[in-house]
């Protein structure tokens, strides 16, 4: 997530800005829809815990996910 700014926010906002001035849009204004900040990662996180108890439970609740869901997510997304 955090690495979004490096590797892609630059790239995608000289490939959209074109078509964005032409649209009348002020790009400098809409900046940070093309940033992942960590701390908006880090507030929403802890939003999510507070609410839920952790990502886990809110995955399973609200989430609609069901526990071989989540197990293959776990099994594709992390590494030993």
């Amino acid at each position: 997530y955090d690495l979004t700014n490096h590797h892609r926010s630059g790239h995608r906002l000289a490939e959209l800005r074109p078509d964005l001035e032409a649209a009348g849009v002020d790009v400098d204004a809409v900046l940070a829809f093309f940033t992942a900040p960590r701390r908006a990662l880090e507030a929403g996180l802890e939003h999510v815990v507070a609410e839920h108890g952790s990502v886990v439970e809110y995955l399973l609740g609200p989430g609609r996910l069901g526990a071989k869901t989540i197990d293959h997510l776990r099994s594709e997304l992390l590494t030993p």
